[in-house]
């Protein structure tokens, strides 16, 4: 059958159908040739600004949690100039069509629709946009949320719509109607309407959408008793409480979960969701010698109007990026900090830049009209249409366009390269900045041929690059490489693990977040994890769920092993397979070892990752899986049972024999 595909489509995609579609994009089910995988791929239409913008916050928003009702995402894609991604395959039905088909699916699910909010909450994330057809229930009654096009974060907000009202009028807090910024609450508002809508059969507010928002500002809901009074007497209590018009009265995910019949449970993927060490609040303490090192070398910059370049160098968990974040949080106003974070699993142009063209764009809005003009560089308008993040800033979207016949590809990127060094050199004048790249090992070959026009002398701007990155041990050193051939002050931090004063003073941080204070012995702990600030948060956070008893030992092997306990049986085995091999696998022959559906592979390796059990490496096809730390892949591997070595080794000869990437014939 010959499938009416709207637009391009990339041709390592077979689609099967469409599953939906509308003015941004369209959604197909299809098949994905390089994985053998079923996906659902998603196209974004609409490439503007805005639809740019929410597309690929939709992917990136997940890329740090992984939770069974949450949609996996697997892919951001971009070819031909155009927009895709791909995700999770979730064959199912709406959360309405589910529960109204059989009321004893009401709680159950609303237990799931529960947990998946509060693991995005837990990481700061508010969804701003729950309703019943961004909720799908499979035929097992899995709940999966889905749409995260209109996410936020908590602390920050969405900047861009400031006071503008985004999401769906029936669903909304009146504090998002109101246009305030929204927190956890407002989330859990649009849940007591989908429940209201359930146990009533109708919406708490009807009629046009600006008489919605309006009636939410200044009538009570009426009472879902009076509309159902056959309803479970708890369930209407709940739904009063969650549309309460004051967010501080509704309840939280876990009082929610309580008043169900369920205490919360944790994590179905232990720590995944909650993990001290990849939250932005991390604590930080120690690093004086390293922030030293950036202090001097953004003091360089100015004292020589030239760029400077700090590469932090370092393995996974050892607190690159929270290094980075404490020293861009103790700068100045007089400071611009543009960040940007390269993405694992992204095949798009000038990934690196996406973040930091959005905080350009910010800093540009903020200026009046007449000196944000006065920004303007040559050929404005080709700036604007590679990085469309400038066209929400006035000046931009009026850049008439460049003048002339029509330029190949070549000169068009040259245009784009001389202009955003020349934006950046008229910034500078007025401010220091500091460009923040993060995960820098995964940047794209248009990232590092434009971050090297940038600090390519003469005249480059006088700005600061602080670059996050994994050793040039680990194969990570192209990105170095390419900053040192043209920016002569580079300087590298090597980051260790913590001193010990420093990690005895982090052990006492995360004993206290977790209530263990005179429970744990702060020294014992911090030798334990040999001053490794990730393994310091696994043991904490072992010892807060296992309920240490006070001066009870702690041993890295007991957290590693309730952590592989409570995965799956088939993510458990992937981390047996991984840490058993010891080099690192291709994903895909790791699928086959663990006999595993190419399709379920992605979301289980996802969850070993932010589990801290595993890194990843390389893209796509050749995306490879290792242990996350020696002693990690130690851990693991001694709690295999020596009769079953001989089997391990068969499953991992055959897959490797059969895979078609080459190098792998060691672990043999």
């Amino acid at each position: 059958m010959t499938m009416d595909v709207r637009g391009f489509v990339p041709s390592r995609f077979k689609i099967v159908r469409s599953i939906g579609g509308g003015a941004t994009g369209d959604v197909y089910e299809a098949i994905d040739r390089e994985r053998d995988a079923r996906v659902a791929l998603k196209a974004l239409r609409n490439l503007q600004a805005h639809a740019v913008t929410r597309f690929k916050r939709e992917f990136r928003a997940l890329q740090d949690v992984d939770h069974p009702n949450l949609v996996a995402m697997n892919e951001l894609i971009e070819e031909r100039g155009e927009l895709f991604l791909t995700m999770e395959m979730v064959d199912g039905v709406d959360f309405l069509t589910w529960v109204v088909a059989d009321p004893a699916r009401l709680r159950p699910a609303l237990i799931e629709l529960c947990r998946g909010l509060g693991a995005l909450h837990a990481r700061g994330k508010i969804h701003r946009d729950v309703k019943p057809s961004n909720v799908l229930v499979t035929a097992e009654g899995r709940v999966v949320v889905l749409d995260f096009g209109l996410l936020a974060d908590a602390e920050q907000g969405d900047t861009w719509t400031g006071q503008a009202i985004v999401g769906t009028p029936q669903y909304m807090a009146p504090e998002q109607a109101a246009g305030q910024p929204p927190g956890p609450a407002a989330d859990w508002y649009a849940v007591g309407v989908m429940l209201f809508e359930v146990l009533t059969g109708r919406l708490p507010y009807e009629g046009p959408l600006m008489k919605i928002l309006l009636d939410k500002q200044r009538d009570e809901p009426p009472d879902p008793e009076g509309l159902a009074p056959g309803a479970p007497p708890d369930l209407l209590a709940l739904c009063r409480s969650l549309l309460r018009f004051d967010p501080d009265q509704r309840p939280t995910g876990g009082a929610i979960l309580r008043r169900l019949g369920r205490a919360p449970t944790g994590r179905p993927v232990p720590a995944a969701a909650t993990s001290l060490s990849m939250t932005q609040s991390a604590p930080f303490v120690g690093r004086d010698a390293e922030l030293a090192v950036l202090a001097d070398a953004l003091a360089a910059c100015s004292a020589h109007d030239r760029p400077e370049a700090v590469l932090i160098e370092g393995s996974s968990g050892v607190g690159k990026t929270t290094l980075m974040r404490a020293f861009s949080r103790g700068l100045d106003d007089g400071v611009a900090v543009l960040s940007g974070r390269c993405y694992e699993r992204e095949s798009v142009s000038y990934k690196a830049f996406d973040g930091v063209l959005e905080d350009v764009a910010r800093l540009l809005s903020r200026l009046e009209p007449a000196d944000a003009a006065a920004m303007l560089p040559l050929h404005a308008a080709q700036l604007a249409q590679v990085f469309p993040a400038l066209k929400r800033v006035k000046a931009f979207a009026d850049a008439p366009p460049s003048r002339g016949a029509p330029v190949d590809s070549r000169e068009l990127r040259d245009r784009v390269f001389g202009a955003l060094r020349e934006l950046l050199i008229r910034l500078a004048r007025g401010r220091r900045i500091v460009l923040a790249l993060d995960d820098l090992q995964w940047a794209d070959e248009d990232s590092l041929a434009l971050l090297a026009e940038l600090l390519r002398p003469p005249e480059a701007p006088p700005l600061l690059l602080a670059a996050t990155m994994r050793p040039p041990a680990d194969g990570h050193a192209a990105a170095a490489q390419r900053i040192r051939e043209v920016c002569p002050q580079v300087r590298t931090i090597a980051l260790g693990p913590l001193d010990d004063a420093a990690a005895r003073e982090l052990a006492q941080l995360l004993v206290a977040v977790h209530g263990l204070t005179g429970a744990v012995d702060l020294d014992l702990l911090s030798r334990e994890a040999a001053g490794h600030p990730l393994l310091l948060d696994e043991l904490v956070r072992h010892a807060a769920d296992a309920g240490a008893a006070p001066g009870a030992a702690l041993r890295l092997e007991d957290a590693v092993a309730a952590r592989v306990d409570a995965l799956e049986p088939e993510a458990r085995r992937l981390a047996e397979l991984v840490a058993f091999a010891g080099h690192p696998l291709y994903q895909e022959t790791l699928a086959r070892a663990a006999d595993v559906a190419p399709e379920r592979v992605g979301r289980l390796v996802s969850a070993l990752r932010l589990a801290n059990l595993v890194r990843t490496g390389g893209a796509r096809a050749a995306l490879t899986v290792e242990p996350s730390h020696d002693r990690v892949r130690a851990a693991i591997a001694a709690r295999l049972a020596s009769d079953t070595h001989a089997e391990l080794h068969r499953v991992l000869a055959v897959a490797i024999e059969g895979s078609p990437q080459p190098g792998q014939e060691a672990i043999l």
